[in-house]
């Protein structure tokens, strides 16, 4: 009978040592001591292909932002028709919060509150419904 020489073999790790690593290494890299800061620019106001408006009183407030508190720039006519650039929630007069439209043309730049307006989503049917395209 003779006697043989065993093998040495290399350690094998197993899928539960695998995981085990692994697990330590994430754990590591999540290390709130070395946390980045990532810094985003504010949301901006919802814009981007937004339609086009028909102003509906005889004579509608053009704001410096997107409240009625805030200073009154100029007014658009009956029948006017703009484009709108953006939009944003703010505060009306009476405490409540309101859809504004913000608005830059030759007539006038600024906001204006979507109860003086109807809003379409191209020019030519703001013109069907009356408007004058100015």
């Amino acid at each position: 009978m003779t006697l043989q020489a065993r093998r040495s073999r290399p350690p094998r790790f197993t899928f539960g040592a695998a995981v085990l690593v692994l697990g330590i290494a994430i754990l590591a890299a999540c290390d709130p001591s070395r946390r980045e800061v990532i810094s985003l620019p504010p949301t901006p106001s919802i814009s981007g292909n937004l339609g086009w408006i028909l102003v509906k009183e005889a004579y509608a407030p053009v704001m410096a932002g997107a409240s009625e508190a805030l200073k009154e720039l100029g007014h658009l006519r009956d029948g006017s028709i703009l484009e709108v650039e953006a939009r944003d929630y703010g505060p009306a007069g009476d405490g409540s919060t309101i859809l504004w439209y913000r608005i830059n043309s030759q007539a006038a730049e600024g906001w204006v509150s979507s109860r003086e307006v109807e809003v379409f989503s191209s020019k030519l049917q703001a013109e069907s419904r009356g408007g004058s395209g100015k």
